[in-house]
């Protein structure tokens, strides 16, 4: 799959979850989703967008759009790197999904 864009958003409080799912429907929209399909992709990115919050602190929701042999789509990748004080170490924890479209190109 080509990637044809890419967004990298810092998510640090809960609020960066309602941004997050504005710039995914934005990107969704400019791809030709149904308002159903932004409307769920909606719901996978703020869960995902809030999660980074409550379960690790913040961490970073990078936003891609594909395109593959008709079909588009857009790839979140969640990142979050911790430090673990106890064993002195850098932890790093990734969520990925693909979200995808199969309308023509």
């Amino acid at each position: 799959m080509e990637v044809t864009e890419h967004t990298l958003l810092e998510i640090r409080e809960a609020s960066g979850a309602g941004h997050a799912r504005r710039t995914a429907a934005d990107l969704a929209q400019r791809l030709g989703f149904s308002a159903a399909e932004i409307g769920r992709l909606g719901i996978v990115v703020t869960e995902t967008a809030t999660n980074l919050v409550k379960h690790g602190g913040g961490g970073e929701l990078l936003l891609r759009t594909l395109a593959s042999n008709g079909t588009r789509g857009i790839q979140e990748r969640a990142m979050i790197l911790r430090k673990n004080y106890s064993k002195g170490k850098m932890i790093f924890y990734m969520i990925h999904g693909i979200y995808k479209c199969n309308n023509t190109i």
